[in-house]
């Protein structure tokens, strides 16, 4: 369970093969810096 502060990874579970891939590929790529995280949270206030 996540919200468990023992948990460290929570992996994701699908029954559909696209969404399978979809998670795979959620790995991939750069890992956004400080500028992107500020943008990342700005975006995500609006939403709230």
């Amino acid at each position: 369970m996540l919200a468990n502060s023992a948990a460290t990874t929570v992996i994701p579970g699908t029954d559909r093969p696209e969404y399978a891939l979809d998670n795979l590929n959620a790995t991939r790529g750069r890992i956004p810096d400080a500028r992107m995280r500020e943008q990342m949270l700005g975006y995500w206030d609006q939403l709230v």
